[in-house]
């Protein structure tokens, strides 16, 4: 009995301690995310990685990604993503009353400088781990909602949990998404603009209950083919109508598409 109680003791002991470690490091890490630095903060990239590598918790390795992805979504100016600015100020003029003619005001906005560089980092650690780094990410959640992303290679990437690219952008040159494989319960790009010069679904497969395009804006060239849904004919119109006989007609169905 006494055994089993001192079992039981130190188990809670050992407990105890690795949260008090996760919190720390956790806490460690969001605070150089938050830096101005633009080096602190690519620091931060990795020693926030590195917290959720280290630990075998599922919904700790999840916050983690949340935060990663919440400094993804947070406003983001592209003209400014590589300057070393960190204070933007537009002055505006407007009219007064006489014997005034005019007021000027000022608007000031914090800019995180260099941020281009933090971004690509970020997504550069994600997709490793969803495609090939020793712990992988796959089964986990993401949520991209409304992020700019520049020249996003996901190319080769599983995404076996829930998925949202919803209202996002996709600019620059390119946009690769050749392999990869979404066989998450919800997988989202509902209202999402690709706008890059170049956007690859080659070889692509969707297998989730539920794909999105919706509202989706499809510029430059966009490449489907060998492009695998596997939706039925009901399902498929979830996909978005909208130019959808364009974009997706050298995509693969397992039943006739809609149109």
């Amino acid at each position: 009995m006494g055994g089993a109680v001192a079992l039981v003791v130190a188990y809670r002991r050992q407990k105890d301690l690795e949260q008090g470690r996760f919190v720390e490091r956790f806490g460690a890490a969001a605070a150089q995310l938050g830096d101005p630095d633009v080096a602190v903060r690519i620091a931060g990239v990795y020693a926030m990685a590195g917290v959720a590598d280290d630990g075998r918790d599922f919904l700790r390795r999840q916050q983690c990604i949340d935060v990663l992805c919440g400094y993804l979504r947070l406003p983001y100016k592209p003209e400014q993503g590589g300057s070393h600015v960190t204070e933007l100020v537009t002055t505006t003029t407007r009219q007064a009353r006489p014997p005034i003619t005019s007021i000027e005001e000022e608007a000031h906005e914090r800019l995180r400088q260099n941020d281009r560089e933090v971004r690509r980092t970020i997504v550069r650690v994600i997709v490793g781990h969803l495609r090939g780094f020793p712990v992988s990410w796959s089964r986990h959640s993401f949520d991209f909602t409304d992020v700019y992303f520049e020249d996003a290679k996901f190319f080769g990437a599983r995404f076996n949990g829930d998925t949202k690219f919803d209202g996002a952008t996709f600019s620059g040159k390119l946009t690769a998404f050749d392999r990869a494989k979404f066989s998450g319960f919800s997988i989202s790009f509902k209202d999402a603009t690709f706008s890059s010069e170049q956007t690859n679904f080659r070889g692509a497969k969707f297998s989730g209950p539920f794909i999105d395009f919706d509202g989706g804006t499809f510029l430059g060239d966009v490449d489907f083919s060998g492009a695998e849904f596997d939706r039925s004919r009901d399902d498929a119109r979830q996909l978005g109508r909208r130019d959808a006989k364009k974009v997706f007609s050298k995509a693969h169905f397992n039943a006739q598409p809609w149109w």
